[in-house]
């Protein structure tokens, strides 16, 4: 605990070596709709709405395992003590991988892969349940991890990117405020999960819900992009032009 508070000094004393690289107008100050101007930039953009969707919802359930892992490790894999930290540090390693290299290595669509990395972080999480194995937990939250350090560098890429840089600010002022939320409400649901239906159960919804959202947003997605882009020609001339 004293060097996770330690943890925290360091972070803030990072804030403070940090420097904006453009300086905010006096005009952009004081107008009251700031917040709102966050949340319509969000969702105007089709493609990362539906990303910011799935990721939403995704911590409406995901979150709520936050209230399940403890039950679920000490009582369905009787691990010790060291095998408690011991997972959970494969996690946490496992999101270190997915932010410092897997998200640097993108090439392919960022809606594609942020989905995708939603997808990995919720089989990541639910699928332990399946199969009660202490080294095959640890692998797949090993996976689940990267999955998650990968979308949350991801998702703020494609916010940083679709995002006019004025409102910025903004954007993500009202991204926190909506994945804070989602988070609170899903540590509150996963309380009565685990007293209704069990730890392991609850696990695995946590990890199920997140792997179908993702799922539907690359269908959605790739249904989108088949209505954009136009239709192969065919082989029969068209009628020249008068």
């Amino acid at each position: 605990m004293f060097v996770n508070a330690a943890s925290f000094l360091v972070v803030a004393l990072a804030g403070l070596g940090l420097h904006a690289r453009r300086r905010v107008g006096h005009a952009e100050l004081g107008h009251g709709d700031r917040l709102r101007d966050g949340v319509v930039y969000l969702f105007r953009d089709r493609a990362l709405s539906l990303v910011l969707s799935v990721v939403l919802v995704s911590l409406l359930f995901m979150s709520a395992s936050i209230s399940a892992e403890v039950f679920f490790v000490k009582q369905d894999l009787h691990v010790s003590d060291f095998g408690y930290g011991f997972i959970f540090a494969c996690w946490t390693v496992g999101m270190t991988i997915g932010s410092l290299v897997i998200a640097r290595r993108v090439r392919a669509s960022l809606v594609v892969a942020t989905l995708i990395a939603v997808g990995v972080q919720g089989a990541g999480l639910g699928l332990p349940t399946t199969w009660l194995v202490v080294p095959f937990g640890c692998a797949l939250w090993l996976v689940g991890g990267a999955g998650h350090g990968t979308k949350n560098v991801l998702m703020r890429t494609l916010i940083q990117e679709r995002v006019p840089g004025r409102l910025h600010g903004r954007a993500f002022a009202a991204y926190n405020g909506l994945r804070n939320g989602a988070a609170l409400i899903a540590l509150a649901a996963g309380g009565l999960l685990v007293a209704a239906i069990g730890a392991r159960a609850t696990l695995a919804l946590a990890g199920a819900i997140p792997l179908l959202a993702a799922l539907v947003g690359l269908l959605v997605y790739q249904a989108r992009r088949e209505t954009v882009e136009p239709a192969p020609s065919s082989s029969v001339p068209s009628r020249p032009s008068a």
